[in-house]
């Protein structure tokens, strides 16, 4: 279903600024649309792969300690995938737990209650909280989906030996490219937050 929230804001100059926010919110897997299944597929392998480099990642802090393993950069991508992994099913329970999103799966047509008496049709649902959750559940469904098919470059390098001259660069610079990473990092927000607050 959409959420659609109709806002009108009065400036101190005596004009209206009409805003209208659209939330998408689907909560099943539509099994007649190809793309729709080949993306939850696709998020099944991932989470798949998630919980194998949990495992692991599990088995390689018990052997050589939280300090040393966590010291590369692919650990530390690891450990980021999953405190994301760990918010995502975390706003997942909350919002399947939500009376608007449960509604759904109630009936309220049924051939035991013919006279309709449910009450779901004099209930008022917060479906604006609802999109707003499932919006800040695909945001860290997209982050740990992200993080996770990176980890998979880790183990590329046993394919090629370029890849793995590429990877291996790429880990000995990092600490060093952090710190301008970081410097292109704030003066990119800089730069957005002051325009967004200059233009709206």
């Amino acid at each position: 279903f959409v959420s659609t929230r109709f806002s009108l804001e009065f400036t101190v100059f005596g004009t209206v600024k009409p805003t209208v926010q659209f939330r998408a919110l689907k909560l099943g897997l539509i099994a007649d649309i190809f793309w729709d299944q080949m993306a939850y597929y696709l998020e099944i392998l991932c989470f798949v792969i998630v919980f194998g480099f949990a495992a692991y990642d599990a088995w390689k802090v018990w052997t050589v300690g939280f300090k040393v393993h966590f010291s590369g950069l692919w650990n530390v991508i690891n450990g980021i995938k999953y405190v994301c992994f760990a918010l995502l099913l975390q706003r997942e329970l909350l919002l399947s737990g939500l009376a608007a999103t449960v509604s759904f799966s109630e009936e309220p047509f049924n051939a035991t209650n013919p006279l309709n008496i449910t009450g779901l049709e004099y209930e008022v649902y917060d479906f604006e909280y609802a999109g707003s959750e499932y919006a800040t559940m695909l945001i860290f469904q997209g982050i740990t989906l992200m993080l996770a098919w990176v980890g998979v470059l880790h183990y590329a390098k046993f394919f090629s030996k370029h890849f793995s001259q590429l990877l291996n660069t790429v880990g000995e610079c990092y600490r060093s490219c952090f710190v301008w990473f970081l410097m292109i990092f704030i003066v990119v927000v800089t730069y957005g937050q002051a325009f967004y607050l200059a233009f709206g």
